[in-house]
């Protein structure tokens, strides 16, 4: 396996090389350990602008003699910022930018300020996905450029280039499919990078309901790109959206549930086992108390399945969901929204917020809602344990940090994970009368107060 996919010797791609190298040092000193990808897209940027690397990310036998002009640039869930960065400092005009994360986009952010700043003021931070290609195109055509502070004003002339989309591969081929879907596969070259593994024969055959051309590009320290290219017409690419389905009761005083969920949601539209597992304790172990109840707050809503069986259990309270990944909000909200428990009480309160649980609180959601510390009677967690593709109990742990600052003096945390994690020391230095109220063979639930 090569390690690198820049041909030796090409002293302007390599001087460009080291220019680009010398910020991203300042963005992480270890670079460009711990980012292959994003050095591997890096590569593949700055050879294509040199002319010393074809579509597919092999040398050309004969390079071009200038620097090509690059196309606007629009990176969609960039976990770290390097993508954002590597693309800026590749040379794109404009780099538009959107995170399915809240998480994500923070760290975007923060990565932006490490750029020189020209690179910077090219860089638009859009607050939807569809915003950030539309913006894209629009430049790409000539007809609407982003100046220093991310605004839009007319320009003249137009990039012969179009619009490349670089994205990092998810871990649902689903999700590939709806961003083409809402524009991207019209994108003159889309690049989906990911490590080896991560990157399925299937995703290839997504790719190909939209492009002519799908090339692999050589894998590079266990990493390797897609690429997209020849965007196929409007009327031959195949149509896909939210999806729905029906999860079964887990327990008395549950009904069956209308699941929806849009691509990019946990768990898709089933009823996670643990969610289930955590519904079955809840219902035995503690509905007789739960009638005076006035909010409940599910840190991590994803589909909205456990939320809106929450709804059923304990009628009246207000039902909050918070979610780091905008898919999984506005699931919850149709999933919750169509469930027994609010169609029957239209006044009930109902709020999804799209923020990142470990951040410091407040979490501002819609028309002024706020996520507060100290207010909600029960709050329930299922966290995660991978962090894209890796596993990792860090963001549990703040998760758990988050949920116990959110309780209201008494309110209860309900909390399910995989039996093998041991997460009840973390609980019981942050909460009071930590006891066990359900396991199986893969899942524990916990509980505990706040004093």
């Amino acid at each position: 396996m090569p390690s690198s996919l820049l041909p030796e010797p090409a002293t302007a791609v390599s001087r460009s090389l080291e220019e680009a190298d010398a910020v991203l040092a300042r963005f992480d000193p270890d670079w460009p350990q711990g980012h292959p990808t994003a050095r591997l897209v890096e590569e593949y940027l700055l050879g294509r602008a040199h002319g010393v690397l074809d579509v597919s990310g092999r040398a050309l036998a004969v390079p071009a003699d200038d620097a090509a002009p690059q196309p606007v640039t629009v990176v969609l869930d960039d976990p770290t910022g390097a993508l954002v960065l590597v693309a800026a400092l590749a040379g794109a005009p404009q780099v538009h930018a959107w995170n399915d994360s809240a998480q994500a986009a923070r760290a975007v952010r923060m990565a932006v300020g490490h750029l020189p700043a020209d690179a910077w003021e090219a860089v638009v931070l859009h607050e939807t996905r569809a915003d950030a290609l539309a913006a894209a195109f629009r430049s790409a055509a000539g007809t609407e450029a982003a100046p220093a502070g991310g605004g839009m004003e007319e320009t003249a002339g137009s990039s012969p280039s179009g619009v490349r989309v670089v994205v990092e591969a998810p871990k649902q081929v689903a999700v590939v499919r709806q961003l083409l879907q809402d524009g991207a596969g019209t994108a003159a070259e889309v690049v989906v990078a990911g490590r080896d593994k991560h990157l399925s024969p299937r995703l290839g055959s997504v790719l190909r309901e939209s492009f002519r051309q799908v090339h692999v590009s050589p894998g590079v320290r266990k990493s390797r790109l897609l690429i997209g290219v020849e965007p196929l017409d409007e009327e031959v690419r195949d149509e896909d959206g939210f999806s729905f389905s029906t999860a079964a009761s887990p327990a008395s005083g549950v009904p069956d549930l209308s699941v929806t969920a849009w691509p990019g949601t946990f768990g898709g539209t089933t009823a996670d086992a643990g969610a289930q597992l955590m519904v079955q304790a809840i219902a035995h172990r503690w509905t007789a108390s739960a009638a005076g109840m006035r909010s409940v707050l599910d840190l991590g809503c994803g589909n909205g399945w456990l939320l809106a069986a929450l709804g059923t259990l304990i009628p009246g309270a207000e039902l909050w969901g918070v979610d780091d990944v905008r898919a999984a909000v506005d699931s919850t909200e149709v999933t919750v929204g169509n469930s027994p428990g609010v169609r029957e009480d239209p006044d009930r309160r109902v709020v999804a917020v799209h923020a990142d649980g470990t951040a410091p609180l407040p979490w501002s959601g819609p028309d002024g809602a706020v996520v507060e510390e100290g207010t909600f009677d029960l709050v329930t967690l299922n966290p995660p344990f991978h962090e894209g593709h890796t596993v990792t109990t860090a963001t549990a742990h703040a998760l758990i940090e988050s949920a116990a600052r959110l309780l209201a003096p008494g309110g209860r945390l309900v909390l399910v994970h995989n039996s093998h994690l041991r997460y009840r020391s973390h609980l019981e230095r942050v909460l009071d009368d930590v006891e066990q109220w359900a396991r199986d063979r893969r899942f524990t639930v916990l509980t505990g107060t706040r004093g």
